[in-house]
């Protein structure tokens, strides 16, 4: 799609015959694609027991399964790293959860001169968008557009900050909203690494054969330094000195120096740990290790959601630099994939175009980041603001808010 795709001009949809705002109360859409679906308003504060184990068994589900989209990484992200509100919208179709949105209330800004939501992004968020059952799209996102409109939490755009160009929810957004009148305005997007795995091929078929012999041949000589070896630690009492150990890697090197590790800020670590206990209630968290003898000198951190597996941190000890400890985590991680999970069709490297991981992993997946003008008003506004872009850049102003670090008091789950 093209940065600002021409929209097919529609009749505005009609008002709900029964609204509710009321906060948590359900609102209904009385025809359409979204017919028979409501939408639950609530803080993250609300959640229950049912409603997150509910989230957590769609996040399995979904089509496009992603960790960054389920509560064992909302609750704590919200925890420790949000000091603002976070609004949660349920999707429901009778009793059934079909969809789930993390929102924020944004002021208009340069980049968007009206009231709009902001998809809930982190510091630590590789990706936003909407979490939805499979068929379920087009249904979820229509709910949402009404809800932009009559629910508690409303606005004329929503802000979308790194999600897949080709992802369900997204598209069926696109849709909903040109049909609305809206239009979808790209600012940026970029080639994120990725390895699709298909049958009777390995992980590792897809790495150059100079690459592969440039790895092995680094291993062989730290063999020579110390015993190689490589272990995955999912589960157990091993689980939490590997959690330790991987913020002590993460935080050596260029990411200590700058203060951008995670244990350079004390609320990140929180919030790392927390996010391990809870991926490990759903056996979803993978650490995978390099060894030269007894000592860890390279540590990744991953995430195993339906079929997908992203790779989450990494970390490596400096004085181990030239033997490329780093490539050669992933590489051990990547060798494993075949007999450790043989139903993983894709691997996520949730990495930059330029990383080194780029020189890994043979796919990539389109990255965009924009605002869905959820009607006219919205798309009338964001093409007469786009004159402003240069200037609010020139002045370092940028799209929208990454929460900083804070402390909120949550209800553990």
């Amino acid at each position: 799609m093209r940065p600002t795709e021409p929209c097919r001009r529609a009749r505005p949809p009609q008002r709900p015959r029964r609204v509710s705002t009321g906060e948590g109360a359900p609102l209904g859409w009385p025809r359409g694609p979204g017919m028979g679906i409501t939408v639950r308003w609530g803080g993250i504060e609300d959640l229950d027991a049912h409603t997150y184990a509910a989230w957590s068994e769609l996040g399995e589900r979904a089509r496009e399964a992603t960790p960054f989209l389920m509560p064992q990484f909302i609750v704590p992200a919200a925890r420790w790293l949000s000091p603002r509100p976070l609004r949660v919208a349920l999707f429901q179709r009778g009793r059934e959860l079909v969809g789930v949105g993390c929102f924020s209330a944004e002021r208009p800004n340069p980049f968007a001169p009206v009231p709009h939501l902001l998809a809930y992004c982190t510091l630590h968020s590789f990706r936003t968008g909407l979490l939805v059952a499979p068929d379920e799209a087009d249904g979820v996102a229509h709910a949402l557009l009404a809800a932009t409109r009559y629910g508690p939490l409303r606005g004329h755009a929503i802000a979308l900050r790194a999600v897949p160009e080709d992802d369900d929810g997204f598209a069926a957004l696109r849709r909903a909203a040109c049909d609305a009148g809206g239009a979808w305005r790209e600012l940026s997007r970029f080639a994120r690494p990725i390895l699709h795995l298909a049958p009777d091929t390995t992980a590792v078929d897809g790495i150059s054969h100079k690459l592969l012999k440039s790895l092995r041949r680094h291993r062989r000589r730290l063999a020579e330094q110390a015993p190689y070896s490589s272990r995955l630690v999912r589960a157990g009492p091993e689980l939490r000195a590997a959690t330790e150990r991987h913020l002590s890697l993460e935080h050596h090197g260029w990411k200590g120096e700058r203060g951008s590790s995670m244990l350079s800020c004390p609320a990140s670590t929180a919030f790392f740990r927390e996010l391990v206990e809870r991926f490990d209630a759903i056996g979803a968290v993978v650490f995978s290790e390099v060894l030269a003898g007894d000592e860890v000198v390279g540590s990744s951190s991953n995430l195993l959601v339906g079929r997908t597996l992203s790779a989450f941190k990494i970390g490596w000890h400096p004085a181990r630099a030239r033997y490329s400890p780093g490539l050669l985590t992933e590489l051990a991680l990547l060798e494993s994939i075949e007999t450790t999970w043989p139903h993983v069709e894709k691997f996520d490297s949730n990495a930059a175009q330029d990383s080194y991981l780029s020189q890994m992993l043979p796919h990539s997946e389109a990255i965009v980041s924009g605002f869905v003008a959820t009607g006219r008003t919205g798309r009338l506004a964001l093409g007469a603001g786009r004159v402003a872009h240069p200037f609010a850049r020139a002045l370092g102003l940028q799209p929208w808010h990454v929460p900083r670090p804070g402390r909120l008091t949550l209800p553990q789950a």
